[in-house]
């Protein structure tokens, strides 16, 4: 993947992740331009699982640390779109979300 594509499919995920966060409906937002980015809605929705394992290791830390469940509560309230839209996808691995994704 080149560095111009890496950064259209990042780009494209993070405003499909804003619009998610803005309707908070639990609906994929897909459109046909979408599927040169990210293959199908599947493609998606796989997109939106890895953005959230990222920001959940990146807060590895907090989570771990003394304020863990303030931690968690700010990172469910701040992703609930993505959340949403992530458990109307239906099932995933074991390992592929932190126990708390399905709050």
């Amino acid at each position: 993947m080149s560095w111009d594509s890496t950064h259209a499919w990042w780009r494209a995920l993070h405003d499909v992740a804003a619009e998610i966060e803005n309707r908070r409906d639990g609906e994929l937002p897909w459109r046909p331009e979408h599927a040169a980015v990210f293959g199908d809605p599947g493609g998606l929705i796989a997109a939106l699982r890895y953005r959230w394992n990222l920001t959940v290791q990146a807060h590895e830390e907090e989570l771990a640390g003394a304020d863990g469940e303030a931690c968690e509560r700010e990172l469910v309230d701040a992703n609930q779109g993505v959340l949403q839209v992530l458990r109307a996808s239906g099932p995933r691995e074991p390992a592929a979300a932190p126990a708390f994704a399905a709050a």
